[in-house]
């Protein structure tokens, strides 16, 4: 037996550190592969619940912006002081753009009310012309006999 072939089944007998890593790696690969992809769907699944939250919170802030517009654009003489009140802050809270604190206690102090003015109806266009139907015919003259 040649020294070649002592060393070749001797790596065969035992594995080398190399061999070893791989074996480890393999393992390791097969196990995390469904824990990577619980993790991958668990994130997705957060971040969808997460915009759906502020996408509810969003509409919600609308309607409340609804009420309030209506009470302060409300025609009628006298509407409670707290509602005023309620409905300015509402306004104030809900806005990206906020009132200066002293402005808006002197709009609530003096139940200032928000000016309406209904938007003009739309415009409307005359009905477009029924382009199925063929052009008439020219009218030519009548030759003089």
């Amino acid at each position: 037996m040649t020294s070649i072939e002592t060393d070749s089944s001797a790596r065969e007998s035992h594995p080398t550190r190399l061999d070893i890593i791989e074996q480890i790696a393999k393992i390791f690969a097969v196990g995390m592969l469904p824990i990577l992809v619980a993790m991958g769907g668990w994130i997705i699944q957060s971040t969808v619940e997460r915009d759906k939250n502020a996408l509810d919170k969003d509409k919600i802030s609308l309607e409340y912006v609804k009420i309030s517009l209506g009470i302060l654009t409300s025609t009628e003489k006298e509407i409670p002081k707290e509602l005023v009140r309620w409905s300015y802050r509402a306004l104030n809270d809900l806005s990206p753009v906020k009132f200066d604190q002293d402005d808006l206690d002197r709009l609530i102090e003096r139940q200032e009310r928000i000016p309406y003015r209904p938007a003009p109806p739309p415009v409307t266009s005359p009905p477009p012309t029924n382009f199925t139907e063929p052009p008439p015919e020219p009218r030519r003259p009548n030759p003089s006999p």
